[in-house]
């Protein structure tokens, strides 16, 4: 596995942001990854951390 990709059909306030950022995160540290996505319908961003 490469990079993780997590989907939120809504990004509409702070409570599924966090919890789908949080669902990365524990994915990044769970399979020693650096690079993931989310995927929603209604937000385009990019977000660079190290």
């Amino acid at each position: 596995m490469s990079e993780t990709l997590q989907v939120c059909a809504v990004f509409e306030n702070a409570q599924p942001e966090k919890r789908e950022v949080d669902g990365l995160m524990e994915a990044f540290e769970a399979y020693s990854l650096e690079k993931g996505v989310i995927l929603t319908l209604d937000v385009a961003d990019n977000v660079m951390s190290n």
